[in-house]
């Protein structure tokens, strides 16, 4: 993001994300206090222990501060993350693309997820982060998600995929099916209905994926030289946001939809964990944004 511009989100918001850092903090010096006194109504408990009813009061007393305590201190660090997400994470992406619904945490596009047949070897979805918008007039959902595989008596987890699902429309709908997996990808099963696909060489793009379609030659009309160095481009990206270890870009085009697991290994727009100057967050949460945009503009090439 340009300077000005993110100088006037922070110029907009400095009072009110003040206001809301002040709250924050009292919430958490009345959550010290109140275990604070519970573990001296404990000490006094313990110092009276001969008298039975005086020990027994200034026990319910304890418990009763320090519940108090954390209920005040997970309601203030709740509210402080609603607010950051629903106002300045939104206000950021808008500088971006158009958001139509932001849904911060309890929900995954499940549907999406196993229609894209991108993974197989999993049975545990964690998602958060959903957006639903529209960068240059088309529509787009991106979430954050991981796919597990956890086995055995001891639930053994061993991580499949980390990064963000993002599923958007294609400048030109395509016939059948068109599956584009990463080589890093472990397990790079053909679904039904899909063969593999000899196109002419694009070296860095032979390096790195491996191609299946239900249709030989939409695939190849459909994935002309500069889509395939797109697709490169965008592998780069994922890399720089993530991570050599961990990028992958992994694709299914059907119909008229993209389907993409981008493997960053990272969560978008989660940095409002720590309390931190609304300068850094603005900063942060333009860089995810970037991200996002520049992703599916590769994909839409």
């Amino acid at each position: 993001m340009e300077n000005s511009m993110g100088n006037s989100i922070v110029d907009k918001l400095q009072g009110e994300y003040e206001q809301q850092t002040g709250r924050y903090l009292n919430g958490n010096r009345i959550s010290r206090c109140m275990l604070l006194v519970g573990l001296v109504c404990m000490v006094i408990g313990l110092v009276n222990r001969e008298q039975t009813a005086l020990m027994a009061l200034f026990f319910v007393l304890a418990v009763g501060s320090w519940v108090a305590g954390v209920l005040i201190g997970q309601n203030r660090k709740r509210a402080f993350s609603t607010y950051v997400g629903q106002t300045v994470t939104k206000q950021v992406m808008e500088e971006y693309f158009q958001v139509d619904e932001l849904i911060m945490n309890g929900e995954t596009p499940l549907d999406e997820i196993r229609s894209a047949e991108l993974f197989w070897n999993y049975n545990r979805i964690i998602g958060s982060r959903v957006i639903r918008g529209r960068l240059h007039g088309v529509p787009f959902q991106c979430s954050n998600v991981t796919l597990d595989e956890t086995t055995g008596t001891a639930n053994k987890n061993t991580r499949v995929f980390s990064g963000q699902y993002l599923f958007i429309e294609c400048r030109e709908p395509v016939d059948g099916t068109i599956r584009i997996l990463d080589k890093e990808n472990p397990v790079r099963t053909l679904v039904q209905g899909c063969r593999p696909v000899k196109l002419s060489s694009v070296l860095e793009f032979d390096d790195l994926f491996e191609v299946s379609a239900t249709d030989a030659a939409a695939a190849r009309n459909y994935l002309t030289e500069d889509r395939r160095k797109a697709l490169v481009e965008c592998k780069k990206l994922i890399r720089n946001k993530g991570g050599e270890e961990t990028a992958q870009l992994n694709l299914m085009i059907k119909g008229s939809r993209i389907y993409a697991a981008l493997g960053s290994g990272v969560f978008l727009f989660h940095h409002q964990t720590e309390l931190r100057k609304l300068e850094e967050l603005v900063e942060y949460y333009s860089l995810d944004a970037d991200y996002v945009c520049r992703a599916a503009e590769l994909l839409r090439v």
